[in-house]
């Protein structure tokens, strides 16, 4: 964008009103397009001009200048102009505008720092400085600042402004404290969309995707029409989910609104599907996007590791590379959850200093936490320890735990007893210490050490996450936990049960009992494993839909061994294909094997 100077630098005296009112106008207008396109080197060179033609100091101008200047990111130089007005008592609307810069600036200290010196100096907040001071609230975020100023807007009876409100609404949300978000949501008179689209926003970035769903469907009833950003928050709800009947849904009011499927939008959609274990409709919407970009490449590399088809995952990160396109560091994120769970340690390794050397691309803890399960999975325990100690991030229990189960994998029970103590200290209520290091004493014989630990975990009072497993039959989701004794349908998923473990035994299917903590006889292990969640789904899902109909399971927790050797055998028995997605991937089971390689 160019900016005509010429002529413009004559002495002011020279101008009619007339003629000085046209500049204005002019300037107004290219200062605003300096703004919408962040254009901030060509909006210094109008601010120049303006000086030469002794217009800066005009009070429009200036607060143009300011909004400007905090649009393109040039925050010294809002304030410079600001602190010129200000010796000349400036008003509510150039206060405004250097509290607005900061906080667009992501600098919320600095914004209500000036936010209180304007009450100080007896300037009158309006709506417009409510709204950048709750906004600056929530960049922080800091709730007891946001009461605050929520405090004062309810002094100033603007607690009901629809503007305001709705910025209360998302500073809530960004501290999260959901409840005051939904109450300051419920009492507004007037909601917009931008109100339901942060109150759909709220639940899903504070993982209560249920209830997002909730509030789009109430938006729906109350006759509001969803945007593109409404579409991206929902959707991304329904695949933390894995809610592939509401998500179907969304998509079909996707293609009947009429907005486009844009990049952004196809690659929510595409990643969605991935994460429901519709491989093929993920695919497929990946494809038809006219237009991808590294997000989009990204994501689909993922779906295929997560799903199991890591070496499709690979062939993606090679087709980006080969074609010019851009990785990053979500790109080598998938690429080595791809390496771990494909035992492709040495490709791992080799892809993560790739990544730093060849990209530039700077690791996080994620990458470091990637490369530790890697380097375990493949029996290098020794490596994966120094890594932890030696990463350039502390490591929490997360890693610790990573290293713990490959110990559990590997069967190395001394490193695995140092390595649950030091998780113990750094995270006393987990339960996952002491699952695996149990579970390592009896997979080893040591069952006296089994006992102990579970003794351990009893007596400070910590208890195992439950299992819980669920399956969407026919529009409705249904949700089992191990050993359940409520359910219309339980005597027949109780014989369905009974049915399937004699036709798998008889496939050559033996219980691995080393799965069960509990002090019991055998027979009576075999019984609990025979009852874990995920097999109730199952036979939920085998008795509820037609022969041949696939079945998609989501659970809370890893799969067990046991229970991945079970399904296996169950996919073959009846001639069906199960999907279980778990806490870490997803498993696809068809006719005896599994996607996974039994190597996960």
């Amino acid at each position: 964008m160019g900016v005509a100077t010429a002529g413009w630098s004559a002495a002011n005296g020279n101008r009619t009103v007339d003629e000085r009112r046209e500049e204005i106008s002019t300037y107004v207008l290219l200062l605003k397009k300096c703004a919408d396109s962040k254009a901030l080197l060509e909006g210094k060179r109008v601010h120049s001009c303006l000086v030469k033609d002794g217009y800066a100091s005009d009070r429009l101008i200036a607060n143009l200048l300011i909004e400007m200047y905090g649009k393109c990111g040039g925050i010294a130089e809002a304030r410079s102009v600001f602190d010129q007005i200000q010796e000349k008592n400036a008003d509510v609307i150039s206060w405004n505008g250097i509290i607005g810069a900061y906080t667009q600036n992501g600098l919320g200290k600095e914004a209500l720092h000036l936010f209180k010196t304007m009450d100080l100096e007896g300037v009158i907040a309006n709506q417009v400085t409510l709204i950048n001071a709750i906004d600056a609230c929530a960049s922080l975020p800091s709730e007891e600042e946001g009461r605050i100023v929520h405090a004062i807007a309810v002094d100033k009876r603007l607690e009901s402004d629809t503007m305001v409100g709705t910025s209360l609404v998302n500073m809530f949300g960004k501290c999260k404290n959901v409840d005051a978000a939904r109450a300051v949501f419920d009492s507004l008179p007037r909601k917009n969309l931008v109100t339901w689209n942060n109150m759909v926003a709220v639940y899903s970035q504070n993982w209560q995707c249920k209830k997002a769903i909730q509030v789009f469907r109430f938006m729906d009833l109350e006759g509001v029409q969803p945007d593109a950003v409404t579409f991206l928050t929902i959707i991304d709800a329904c695949a933390a989910l894995a809610a592939h009947t509401e998500g179907r849904m969304v998509h079909d009011d996707i293609t009947a609104s009429g907005i486009p499927m844009d990049v952004a939008l196809g690659t929510a959609v595409m990643h969605f599907y991935g994460k429901c274990g519709r491989l093929d409709n993920a695919r497929a919407i990946f494809d038809s996007l006219g237009k991808k970009n590294t997000v989009t490449w990204s994501a689909i590399l993922a779906a295929y590791a997560q799903n199991g088809y890591e070496t499709e995952a690979i062939e993606l990160y090679h087709e980006m590379v080969q074609g010019g396109l851009e990785v990053n560091g979500i790109t080598f994120l998938g690429l080595l959850f791809a390496c771990s769970h494909a035992g492709r340690s040495m490709d791992g390794v080799d892809y993560f200093v790739s990544m730093i050397r060849d990209f530039g691309v700077v690791p996080v803890f994620e990458h470091y936490l990637n490369l530790i399960d890697l380097l375990g999975r493949s029996g290098q325990l020794q490596l994966s320890e120094d890594l932890i100690n030696s990463m350039p991030y502390e490591p929490d229990s997360s890693a610790w735990l990573a290293l713990l189960g490959a110990c559990r994998m590997h069967g190395d029970v001394d490193r695995g007893a140092r390595i649950a103590e030091l998780i113990y200290e750094l995270d006393p209520e987990d339960s996952g210490p002491y699952i695996l290091l149990s579970n390592l004493y009896s997979s080893t014989g040591r069952m006296d050490e089994a006992r102990r630990t579970r003794k351990a975990m009893r007596l400070r009072g910590i208890t195992k996450q439950p299992g819980l497993s669920s399956i969407e039959v026919k529009d409705r989701v249904h949700e089992f936990m191990a050993a359940q004794k409520l359910h219309p349908q339980l005597g027949r998923i109780h014989a369905e049960i009974e049915r399937l473990k004699a036709r798998v035994k008889e496939a050559g299917y033996v219980a691995d009992v080393r799965a069960v903590l509990r002090d019991v006889e055998e027979e009576e292990k075999e019984q609990l494993l025979w009852y874990h969640s995920e097999r109730l789904a199952i036979a939920f899902g085998l008795i509820s839909t037609p022969p041949g109909t696939a079945l998609h399971i989501v659970k809370n927790l890893r799969v067990c061994f046991d229970c991945h050797a079970a399904v296996k055998a169950i996919s073959k028995v009846v001639g069906r294909k199960i999907v279980v997605r778990d806490a870490i991937r997803f498993h696809h089971f068809e006719n005896g094997a599994c996607s996974c390689g039994d190597y996960w």
